[in-house]
């Protein structure tokens, strides 16, 4: 049998989360010897990044659009995108043949689902849309398309019910690799850090605020917000910056991951309505401490004073209180980070990530072959 062919899409051409988680799938499916190709947007370093694994990679236009509430310029944009996106779709899928679609993102969804040529479409739900018609929207064509889903957490597999029959979707946490030194422990807590792409959902706001009263507080504290801003969202960026009043020092986007987690003593995740930031099992993975927000799914995977703080209100205030008192504790936190760090070893670690997500895709093609065993060297050898 010849080894699966599958067409990766993406709808960022940055590398966010969940474009790493896509990179990661990808490595974990050439170390099986299947064949890859994928259509991303032309900006940003995914791109390269994939074309440096071997994949083959074409341009797809995506964007740009604003974060959280779309704006009808947004809506007309992705109007005018969609035929494009389509096309180049069914241009990959004829020349490519792939056995599976793999879409990383509901920006892509429709296209890949109109345009898949009848191969069957796998989605990989990250988060629900946060629009109540753009989440109707994805519903309406998972169900359409009989898609089969990895969902990254059980609230994101909640959100698929009554779309996805249960049989057809896959709960996979995501999975990190260890990139750092062991880590020694710290007996105080100095370097306050927080990780990520700066958008409203990701909390800076909240962040440079408490930074702020907690430093008139406490001095001698650092707070670090080390990410950068996507389209629309950099006025976000200047607000948080004007709000943080020199409390906090912005330092743009980083690739050395290991070398921030090592210089941090506590990670916060501020996250207001996020799923379940990479970065939190990057933190465990480090043996980095986590006061994290209880949003999304995150207490999924943060047992509060176990493997980390949670904090139920979600405010600044809220934040600036937890940050005094776990700066007043780290003996404790640095025994919540060894758990957290046993905790990653036996749940979210990457070559469990890599070997769940290959046995997702090789299940998909398997009932697809079932139901149709011509269906792998698609319609035009079957002509």
């Amino acid at each position: 049998m010849l080894p699966p062919a599958i067409l990766l899409i993406d709808q960022f051409g940055e590398l966010g989360g969940a474009q790493r988680c896509l990179l990661e799938a990808a490595m974990g499916f050439l170390s099986r010897g299947w064949n890859l190709s994928a259509l991303v947007p032309a900006h940003g370093p995914l791109a390269g990044a994939l074309a440096a694994c071997s994949v083959p990679v074409e341009p797809i236009p995506c964007g740009p659009f604003h974060s959280g509430r779309k704006s009808p310029a947004d809506a007309l944009r992705f109007a005018r995108q969609l035929p494009l996106q389509a096309a180049a779709i069914a241009r990959a899928v004829r020349r490519r043949r792939p056995g599976l679609v793999y879409v990383n993102g509901p920006r892509m969804l429709a296209a890949a689902a109109l345009a898949r040529m009848g191969r069957p479409l796998l989605y990989h739900a990250h988060w629900m849309p946060p629009q109540p018609s753009a989440s109707r929207l994805a519903r309406r064509l998972l169900r359409w398309s009989r898609a089969s889903v990895i969902a990254s957490s059980r609230l994101a597999s909640d959100w698929l019910r009554g779309s996805v029959a249960p049989e057809r979707v896959f709960l996979v946490y995501n999975g990190v690799a260890v990139s750092s030194a062991p880590r020694p422990p710290r007996d105080r807590i100095e370097r306050i850090g927080l990780l990520g792409r700066i958008s409203p959902e990701k909390g800076q706001l909240e962040f440079a605020r408490a930074a702020r009263k907690v430093s008139q507080r406490i001095r001698g504290l650092r707070f670090i917000v080390s990410g950068a801003p996507m389209f629309s969202d950099r006025a976000y960026f200047q607000q948080a910056r004007a709000e943080a009043r020199g409390s906090v020092e912005f330092r743009g986007w980083t690739d050395d991951l290991p070398a921030f987690l090592q210089e941090i003593d506590l990670l916060v995740v501020p996250s207001l309505h996020d799923n379940l930031p990479r970065v939190i099992m990057e933190a465990f993975a480090a043996g980095v401490p986590v006061l994290a927000f209880d949003s999304g799914a995150i207490p999924e995977v943060v047992e509060h004073g176990q493997t980390g703080l949670l904090i139920r209100e979600r405010s600044e205030d809220a934040l600036a209180r937890a940050i005094l008192v776990a700066s007043a504790q780290p003996d404790q936190l640095q025994q919540m980070a060894a758990r957290a760090q046993a905790r990653w070893r036996e749940r979210y670690s990457l070559p469990r990530f890599q070997s769940e997500i290959c046995a997702a895709v090789e299940t998909v093609l398997r009932r697809s072959h079932q139901r149709n065993p011509l269906e792998r060297v698609g319609p035009s050898a079957r002509a």
